[in-house]
C-alpha cells in the first residue's frame, strides 16, 4: 500500500520562517510501491498476469508496470516450423525471415530429449526416412512400458533465446502429422502444452497448467485432470493423421477459472505413453505454429487482458510499459503512450548493410538502435531505464575465486557506460541482491562510479522476475520494489516522480515505510544542486524501521557515518564538505540488525558544474545566495557568479526550449540588463525574484547587477 508521506522537514518551516529562500521543493506525496520490471504470459517464462498480480496482492503492492519483452510480446523473428529432416536446423529453415545477426545465424532449433524412460521402460527416437508427410524424412518415437501405469517418453521444443515461445493471446493453433505405427488401449501418441502458472486450489498456492493431447479412440470428450486438461484426438491408424490443435481455445475451454488467453506457449513436447509392456510407436512430422496476432495487434491484445485481469485486483493498478530486448542493451521504456518498437525500420534507417554485416557493423547498429529508440522515447515525454547492466543471468553468492574476474567486468561495464554516457539513460537498476554474478555492493558500486563520473541516474529496485519456481519475485532473492513519490499511481504522475528522482527502492516483504532527504536549503532527495559552497548540511529521514536496523550514510561511495535505529523513526543530520573538483553525491541505506538489505535512498547531489547538462526536474542552484525556485524547460550546465569593475555578473548556461529559470534573488542588487548569448528569451525582476522566460536555444545569459 501507499507508504504516507511524512511531514515536512521541521527545518524546512524554520528556515522559510527565517526568510531564507530556498528551490521549491516538490509537496510531499504519497509514496506508491512500484514493479516496476515484471514479466507475465508474454514474455518467455512461466509467470502469468495473474500469477504476478496474487503475488503483488499478497504483500500490498500499489503498481505493477509490466515490462514484458517488446520482440516477445509480437512474435518478432520466432520459429514456427519444424520439418524432421534432422533434430536440429537452422533457426530460419522454412520461416518468414531471414537470418542477419550472428547470433540469428548461430542459432538453432531442436527437439531435445529431457527426462531419461522411468524405470522399467525402454524408449528412443531417431528420424526415419521410411515415410514422411513433408520432405523426406520424420522422427519416430517408440517405447514399452512394463508397468501397469502410463509412463511417457517425450521430446521437447526449443529454439534459441526462446523463439519458439508466444503468448496464447495471439491466438495459437499447433499444426502437426501423426502416424501411428503400433498404438492402441495401453499405448497412445501425446502432445503436451505447458502453460503458465496461475493461482490454484483451496490454499491458492500457485501451480503449471498444461494440456494433454491424446492419440484415443475410446474417449470422446475432453477430460480435466486438477491442472492438467485432456483432450482425445481421434485416429487412424497406419496412416498420417493431420490435427489443428486450438491451444488457446483449448485452454479457455479446459481452464475456466482462469483466463485462458493469459497463458504463453511455455513448451511444447511430443512423444508416446505405454502401459502393460504395450510397444507403441508413432511417427510425427509436418510440424507448424500458426497465430492470428502478431506486433502492434497482439500488444493491444496485452492491454485488452490487462483490463480485463485488473477487475479481480482492484486495489492494484497496472501499467502497460515494455522491455526493449532484441537489439543492443535491454531498457524499460516508462511513457504514457507505450508501442513497439519497428525493428526492420530502425535497422533500414542505420543505413547498414545487412548482406554481411561483421561483428563491428552489428555493434554499431545495436548502439544506432538503442540511440534511435531512446531519442523517440524522450520525445514524448517518456523515460528509460538500463536494465541489469552487470549482466542478465541470475546467479548467486560470489565466489572467491571470480572476485578479480568480477572486479574487472564491473569496471569494464561502468567504462562502457561512461564512453556511451549510458545510452543517455534516466533511471539504472541497482536494487538486485546477486545478478549476473555480482552481488549488491557492485550493484550500488556501479550507480555510485557513473555519479563520480557526471552520469547522474536515478537508482531503482526491481525483480525482473519471469514467473516459476525459481523466480517467486515475494520468495527470491531479487525482490525489490521502487517506491515514487507521486501525486497518483497513474503514469503521468509516476514518470515525474521518477524524473525528479523522488524514488527509494528496498525489499517489499521487509520494508513497509517512507525514506527521504533534505537539506537545510529545503532541496530534497534526487535533486542536482549547481553550488559554490563550501559544505552543506543534509539530514536523513525513514520511517517504517525496525528497533536495531543499521544506517549507512554513503557520500560518493564512500560510508561517512554508521548509525543503529532505536525504533520506528530515523532522523540524523551531517554535514558535507563540498570539493571544488568532484560532485558530492549523498545518500543512505538501511540493513536489518543481521545486514539483510532493507531499503535505499536515492541521492541528493552536489556539483559545481555539468558538462552535458542537468535536467529541468532535478536541477537546483544555491550561488552565492541565489536560490533557484523553478527550473522548467532547460538542461541547465553551469551558473556561476564573477565580481568585475563595479559590478557583479551572474553567467547561465544551458540548453533550453522554452525555458522558464525564477531565482530568488538573495541579498544582491537589482539587475541593470540581461544578455543572450545563442540564446533568446525574457526576463523581469519583481520583488526580489529575477523571472527568465522564453529561453529557448543552446548557450549562455548574463546578468549584471551594479
Amino acid at each position: 500500500m501507499a507508504a504516507r508521506a511524512f511531514s515536512v522537514f521541521l527545518f524546512i518551516v524554520l528556515a522559510a520562517a527565517a526568510g531564507i529562500w530556498f528551490c521549491r521543493a516538490p509537496a510531499q506525496k504519497s509514496a506508491y510501491s512500484v514493479q516496476m520490471h515484471l514479466h507475465g504470459s508474454f514474455s518467455e517464462g512461466e509467470g502469468s498476469i495473474d500469477s504476478h498480480l496474487h503475488e503483488a496482492k499478497g504483500v500490498g503492492v500499489d503498481v505493477i508496470w509490466w515490462s514484458d519483452h517488446d520482440w516477445r510480446i509480437g512474435s518478432y523473428r520466432h520459429v514456427s516450423s519444424f520439418s524432421f529432416e534432422a533434430l536440429e536446423e537452422p533457426l530460419d529453415r522454412a520461416e518468414s525471415w531471414t537470418a542477419q545477426f550472428p547470433k540469428e545465424k548461430s542459432g538453432r532449433k531442436s527437439w531435445r530429449s529431457g527426462e531419461p524412460p522411468a524405470a522399467g521402460m525402454t524408449a528412443n527416437a531417431e528420424l526415419t526416412r521410411d515415410r514422411a508427410l513433408e520432405g523426406e524424412q520424420s522422427l519416430r518415437i517408440e517405447g514399452k512400458n512394463d508397468g501397469e501405469n502410463y509412463e511417457t517418453y517425450v521430446l521437447a521444443f526449443e529454439a534459441t533465446r526462446a523463439r519458439e515461445k508466444r503468448p496464447l493471446a495471439s491466438d495459437i493453433t499447433l499444426h502437426i502429422g501423426m502416424f501411428p505405427e503400433s498404438a492402441g488401449t495401453n499405448g497412445r501418441g501425446i502432445v503436451v502444452v505447458k502453460l503458465s502458472e496461475h493461482p490454484s486450489g483451496s490454499d491458492r498456492a500457485l501451480m503449471s497448467y498444461s494440456i494433454r493431447y491424446v492419440l484415443d479412440n475410446a474417449a470422446t470428450e475432453p477430460q480435466r485432470f486438477g491442472n492438467v486438461y485432456q483432450v482425445p484426438l481421434g485416429y487412424v491408424t497406419n496412416s498420417w493423421n493431420r490435427f489443428e490443435l486450438e491451444i488457446t481455445q483449448d485452454a479457455a475451454r479446459g481452464f475456466p477459472s482462469i483466463r485462458g488467453e493469459d497463458n504463453s506457449l511455455v513448451q511444447v513436447s511430443i512423444g508416446i505413453e505405454s502401459r502393460k509392456r504395450k510397444l507403441t510407436r508413432v511417427l510425427f512430422d509436418d510440424f507448424r505454429i500458426e497465430q492470428s496476432l502478431a506486433g502492434g495487434q497482439a500488444f493491444e491484445a496485452q492491454q485488452r487482458l490487462i483490463d480485463e485481469i485488473a477487475l479481480d485486483y482492484p486495489t492494484i493498478r497496472q501499467l502497460q510499459g515494455v522491455e526493449v530486448s532484441y537489439l543492443g542493451p535491454h531498457i524499460n521504456v516508462f511513457a504514457v503512450d507505450t508501442a513497439l518498437p519497428d525493428y526492420d525500420l530502425l535497422i533500414a534507417e542505420s543505413g547498414i548493410s545487412l548482406a554481411n554485416v561483421d561483428k563491428r557493423d552489428y555493434m554499431e547498429l545495436r548502439r544506432l538502435v538503442v540511440k534511435r529508440i531512446v531519442q523517440a522515447v524522450h520525445r514524448t515525454g517518456g523515460l528509460v531505464s538500463l536494465n541489469h547492466r552487470l549482466g542478465p543471468k541470475r546467479a548467486g553468492v560470489i565466489r572467491s575465486s571470480l572476485a578479480s574476474e568480477l572486479r574487472q567486468h564491473r569496471e569494464k561495464v561502468a567504462q562502457d557506460l561512461v564512453r556511451t554516457g549510458a545510452y543517455r539513460a534516466d533511471l539504472l537498476e541497482v536494487g538486485y541482491r546477486h545478478r549476473g554474478g555480482h552481488d549488491l555492493a557492485d550493484h550500488l558500486w556501479l550507480w555510485d562510479e557513473l555519479a563520480k563520473n557526471g552520469l547522474h541516474l536515478v537508482g531503482t529496485g526491481v525483480s525482473d522476475s519471469h514467473g516459476g519456481t525459481t523466480q517467486r519475485w515475494l520468495e527470491g532473492t531479487n525482490n525489490f520494489v521502487s517506491w515514487v513519490y507521486a501525486d497518483a499511481p497513474d503514469k503521468p504522475e509516476l514518470i515525474d516522480g521518477m524524473r525528479r528522482g523522488r524514488v527509494f527502492f528496498g525489499d517489499i516483504v521487509d520494508f513497509d515505510g517512507t525514506v527521504d532527504l533534505a537539506t537545510d536549503r529545503g532541496l530534497v532527495m534526487g535533486q542536482i544542486v549547481l553550488t559554490d559552497r563550501a559544505d552543506a548540511s543534509v539530514t536523513f529521514e525513514a520511517t517504517g524501521l525496525d528497533a536495531g536496523d543499521q544506517i549507512q550514510v554513503v557520500e560518493s561511495g564512500r560510508t561517512t557515518s554508521r548509525h543503529r535505529a532505536k525504533g520506528s523513526t530515523f532522523s540524523h543530520t551531517e554535514r558535507f564538505a563540498l570539493t571544488p573538483d568532484q560532485p558530492a553525491v549523498v545518500r543512505f541505506e538501511v540493513y536489518d540488525a543481521t545486514g539483510k538489505a532493507k531499503v535505499f535512498s536515492n541521492p541528493i547531489t552536489f556539483v559545481r558544474h555539468s558538462k552535458d547538462g542537468i535536467p529541468a526536474a532535478r536541477a537546483a542552484i544555491d550561488v552565492g545566495g541565489v536560490m533557484s525556485r523553478v527550473i522548467e524547460g532547460i538542461s541547465l550546465a553551469e551558473f556561476r557568479l564573477e565580481p568585475r569593475r563595479a559590478v557583479t555578473v551572474a553567467t547561465l548556461e544551458g540548453k533550453a526550449d522554452r525555458g522558464r529559470v525564477e531565482l530568488a534573488w538573495g541579498s544582491l542588487g537589482e539587475p541593470s540588463r540581461v544578455d543572450f548569448f545563442e540564446m533568446s528569451g525574457r526576463w523581469f525582476f519583481d520583488s526580489g525574484v529575477l523571472t527568465l522566460s522564453e529561453l529557448s536555444g543552446e548557450g549562455r545569459l548574463e546578468i549584471t547587477v551594479p
